[in-house]
């Protein structure tokens, strides 16, 4: 059966790390609104003071998804993207499929995200986009002073119709730098491209070749489908965010149950 995957940034999915802090009780008061005599003392007893950032106490975003396997095959690297984002000017480049790894029905194409910010900064969403396809939405983690490097990978080998030609890539990760918020986020994107070799490939099984998916990207009100569509899928990222009304969905648990 033929399948053809429609596909288009209609929301996103954002994953944020975030650094905690504390501050001790406020100060008791007396009448009046006047601390009273022993207030200081307790407030420093119990540590008034924030406790010092973190230094080199992070890891890399976590998921309930196991690790990307890799077949045993030939590889070839694809840089798509390297940017400084300081604001909100978007990276624009150009991508090409890579010639060492045969042709187009590669056994698996993995993106990996290096990123790093120091400073202060917040979590900031970021996407990226190959011919007006979305590949990958995101979000920063939040840095410490000293600086913090991390690393995400996703398979995009369902994408194998966007990649197998020359593209236009856009990257964005909306940023704002100045002097309270000093962190610019810097961030390298490449493509790992395993060869078909071995039985390896997307459009192989024992008994027959399956035709690759189509891949739309959504960038027009309409699209025309292929008349020969027998499926059709799409992606949908939903993002938790906007002035954070959102951003932490997962706390906002039903209190009452209708019964059933």
């Amino acid at each position: 059966m033929r399948r053809h995957r429609f596909t288009g940034a209609l929301g996103a999915l954002a994953l944020a790390a975030a650094t905690l802090t504390a501050a001790g009780p406020a100060a008791a008061a007396g009448p009046g609104g006047a601390p009273t005599p022993d207030a200081a003392p307790a407030a420093a007893a119990t540590g008034a003071q924030p406790p010092a950032e973190f230094g080199t106490d992070w890891h890399d975003p976590l998921t309930a998804a196991p690790p990307l396997a890799r077949p045993a095959t030939r590889s070839c690297q694809v840089a798509l993207a390297e940017a400084q984002f300081r604001d909100f000017t978007p990276y624009r480049g150009g991508y090409a499929p890579p010639t060492a790894c045969g042709p187009a029905d590669w056994a698996k194409v993995v993106l990996r995200l290096d990123g790093k910010v120091k400073g202060r900064q917040y979590d900031r969403l970021g996407h990226l986009s190959v011919g007006g396809v979305e590949l990958f939405r995101t979000s920063t983690p939040q840095p410490s002073p000293d600086g913090i490097a991390w690393s995400v990978e996703k398979d995009i080998s369902q994408y194998r119709d966007t990649l197998s030609r020359p593209q236009p890539v856009e990257m964005l990760i909306g940023n704002v730098v100045n002097d309270t918020y000093t962190g610019v986020i810097d961030v390298k994107v490449t493509l790992t491209f395993y060869a078909a070799e071995g039985g390896t490939g997307a459009g192989r099984t024992p008994d027959r070749a399956v035709p690759p998916d189509r891949v739309l990207p959504l960038t027009t009100p309409a699209v025309t489908l292929p008349r020969n569509t027998e499926r059709l899928l799409a992606e949908v990222y939903a993002t938790g965010s906007g002035g954070g009304c959102e951003e932490y969905w997962y706390l906002t648990v039903v209190l009452l149950l209708p019964r059933r």
